[in-house]
């Protein structure tokens, strides 16, 4: 997923924001997992503010420490993207009603600040990124020796994504196993210029480069 995301172009902006309480037992009561039940408020809520603009997140929900005692007792960290980053613009009206529709969905509360109840940052993809929102995340032990919760009591899997992330990743895969299974057949010298023509297709140019050299 990361390098589907890495190369293809588009701005991701990292993305933390905390689950309200109220909303956790609801979906609970529900028996529905939480993630996807998160992801799914999500996006009908962005889908009715931003119409036909594409848009894509992939989250990771993890326990939120008991030293923050202030604070909701779940909460996300992730990828964003909106294809027209004008709605991503900082006190811009596109950009509060992109916020609004965040807070909604992910059950604002009063137990902190609306302002650190979200997070969003544009930055470049990396690996950090990733290890550090889904590091341990899915390991039960760590849930409780730390957390003294259990992980099924959200529901697994503890990650959502939208349909338009889950796309890029798979279109990544299905372009670069021609590659894989070159190289795991030891026939890598045997890819010509049309071969890299076609891997390289609607990509920018260096990004297969980086890629082989990792």
């Amino acid at each position: 997923m990361l390098e589907a995301l890495k190369h293809d172009g588009t701005p991701h902006w990292k993305f933390t924001f905390y689950i309200g309480a109220d909303l956790v037992e609801k979906c609970l009561a529900s028996q529905k997992p939480l993630a996807g039940y998160i992801n799914k408020r999500i996006v009908r809520n962005l889908k009715q503010v931003l119409g036909g603009v594409e848009f894509g997140l992939w989250f990771h929900i993890e326990p939120t420490p008991e030293k923050s005692v202030e604070r909701p007792p779940y909460h996300a960290h992730g990828i964003f993207y909106i294809d027209d980053e004008s709605w991503l613009i900082r006190r811009s009206v596109r950009y509060k009603s992109v916020r609004d529709a965040l807070w909604t969905a992910t059950g604002l509360d009063n137990t902190m600040s609306s302002k650190k109840w979200l997070d969003l940052k544009r930055e470049d993809m990396n690996s950090s990124w990733l290890r550090y929102s889904m590091e341990s995340r899915n390991d039960r032990r760590w849930w409780i020796r730390d957390y003294l919760v259990c992980p099924e009591e959200v529901g697994r899997p503890l990650s959502a994504m939208t349909h338009t992330m889950r796309r890029k990743t798979r279109r990544f895969y299905e372009r670069m196993l021609p590659l894989l299974r070159a190289i795991a057949a030891d026939r890598y010298a045997e890819f010509d210029t049309d071969d890299w023509e076609k891997l390289n297709q609607g990509y920018p140019e260096p990004w297969l480069h980086c890629i082989v050299a990792e």
